[in-house]
């Protein structure tokens, strides 16, 4: 903990650099964009250099204006000859830690950090050529169109393929266009079922998750591009206590069966398979579709 309390601003770290090392998946390289700014808004002549792997981190950090570099992780840290400052949250406050088992994600990250996060909202913007191809993407669809996105990270998050199913079926009886998103492939076709299941990049995905009607996701890194674009989202959860995820979100509908089902509950489980060695999770399968799709009809 306090692992940047020397970066408060009240030293002046004016020409040096520091590389922040993440690991994460896409909704955390999303609240972590506020650690960012307030570290170049108390510093603003440190320069920041981020690293991580996989395929989503550069594309959500290529245009941070609080970010002076990215990094690949390659070699031994702090992987770049010109850094003065390393520091890894590698045993992320967020899931690892215990004091983070009742705190929002930022609250964990500020005892983390050891400083005050003053912005808590995102920094993501959508590009205005990206604005347009989603606008044209979309354009030859009926509205409403509700988002749907098939499966979490990891299963025990996922709600049961057989539930997504049936909801999207219920949505299209009435005429309501959906767009399924998920990083592989989705064969049933529609002509009012947009896929946007793999072949997409998450700049593009969140292109169009800013101007869906409404979004229906699992905790997730989608989930988190929904809301904070402020789109309704029917927020579905599992192990995990939702007011510990939605605390900075206005327009979340959380559903969550975890407590009348699961004795273990909350678990807080991230990990491929339920801690009862389920799969689905029970807390997850609780969820039916109908109740979601009622859900929708009262927003819509």
């Amino acid at each position: 903990m306090n692992l940047l309390k020397d970066f408060s601003g009240e030293v002046d770290h004016s020409g040096k650099t520091l590389l922040l090392d993440h690991y994460m998946g896409v909704g955390d390289a999303l609240w972590r964009t506020t650690l960012h700014r307030e570290i170049k808004r108390r510093n603003p002549n440190i320069k920041l250099y981020v690293s991580s792997i996989g395929p989503y981190w550069k594309l959500i950090y290529q245009n941070s204006p609080y970010i002076d570099k990215l990094v690949d992780r390659i070699g031994n840290p702090p992987y770049a000859d010109d850094v003065d400052y390393y520091i890894s949250d590698q045993k992320c406050c967020h899931v690892i830690s215990s004091y983070s088992r009742e705190l929002d994600a930022l609250d964990a990250l500020e005892i983390w950090a050891g400083l005050e996060i003053r912005d808590k909202s995102y920094h993501y913007v959508v590009t205005e050529d990206e604005q347009k191809w989603a606008d044209k993407f979309l354009s030859k669809y009926s509205r409403p169109i509700v988002g749907v996105q098939l499966k979490s990270s990891t299963w025990v998050r996922t709600w049961p393929p057989e539930q997504v199913m049936r909801l999207i079926s219920m949505l299209r009886y009435n005429n309501i266009t959906v767009i399924v998103m998920d990083n592989s492939s989705f064969g049933f076709k529609d002509e009012g079922i947009i896929n946007l299941a793999s072949g997409y990049n998450i700049r593009e995905v969140a292109a169009v998750i800013q101007k869906v009607d409404l979004m229906v996701a699992p905790d997730s890194g989608l989930m988190h591009f929904s809301c904070f674009f402020n789109k309704p989202t029917i927020a579905l959860f599992g192990g995990s206590d939702y007011k510990c995820r939605l605390k900075y979100y206005t327009t979340a509908y959380p559903i969550s069966k975890g407590k009348q089902v699961c004795d273990l509950y909350p678990c807080w489980s991230h990990a491929y398979i339920c801690p009862k060695g389920v799969n689905p999770s029970p807390c997850m399968s609780a969820i039916s579709a109908l109740e979601v799709f009622e859900m929708i009809r009262q927003i819509l």
